[in-house]
C-alpha cells in the first residue's frame, strides 16, 4: 500500500471514530505542557519563528518548545492541503488518481508548470493545485467540512475559497 493511501486510511479512521456517539465520553482535564528546551534549540538551530507541541499518547503528556503563541490561532497555510485533500476525496470532487492539468501560465514554482497527479501535486504542495480544488469544492460545502472538523474560525465565501488558509480574512 502506498504512504499517500496509508495516510488516508488512518486519517479517514479519525474522522470515523471522532464522529462516534459522544454520550459517554469522560472529558479529560485539559493538558499541561512541559516546556523542552532542546525542542525550542531545534527551531533556534534553523532559524524558525513558531512553537513545536508533541504529544505522547501513551503517557498522555504534551510537550512543547514554549508556551507563548499555544492559545493563538496561524493560517494554516501549506498543511491545509491535507484537509482539501480528503474533503475533495470525500465529496468525490477528486479521486486519489485525479489530475491536475496545467493552464500554461507560469507559475511560482517551476515544478508547478505540467500536469501534476493528486500525489506529486500534495509532494509539491502546489499551491494552483489546491485553489482549483477549493473552488471545485465550493465555498458552502468547503465551510461545512472545516466547521465539522472543527478546524478554526476562518472566513470561507465566494471571494476567499481559494485564499483562505494561505492569506485569511
Amino acid at each position: 500500500m502506498t504512504m499517500f493511501k496509508t495516510h488516508y486510511l488512518l486519517v479517514i479512521f479519525i474522522l470515523a471514530t471522532a464522529c462516534a456517539d459522544q454520550k459517554n465520553v469522560v472529558q479529560e482535564p485539559p493538558l499541561q505542557p512541559t516546556v523542552d528546551a532542546q525542542l525550542q534549540m531545534l527551531l533556534d538551530s534553523n532559524d524558525v519563528q513558531g512553537t513545536i507541541a508533541v504529544f505522547d499518547s501513551t503517557t498522555h503528556a504534551l510537550r512543547v518548545s514554549s508556551v507563548d503563541g499555544l492559545n493563538s490561532g496561524v493560517l494554516p497555510a501549506s498543511t491545509f492541503k491535507i484537509v482539501n485533500t480528503i474533503i475533495g476525496l470525500e465529496t468525490g470532487v477528486i479521486t486519489a488518481d485525479h489530475v491536475f492539468r496545467w493552464d500554461s501560465v507560469p507559475r511560482a514554482m517551476p515544478s508547478w508548470e505540467r500536469d501534476l497527479t493528486l500525489a506529486e501535486a500534495f509532494k509539491a504542495s502546489c499551491v494552483p493545485c489546491y485553489q482549483e480544488l477549493a473552488r471545485s469544492i465550493g465555498p458552502e460545502r468547503m465551510r461545512r467540512w472545516v466547521d465539522a472538523l472543527k478546524y478554526g474560525d476562518m472566513v470561507i465565501t465566494d471571494s476567499t475559497i481559494d485564499a483562505f488558509w494561505l492569506e485569511g480574512a
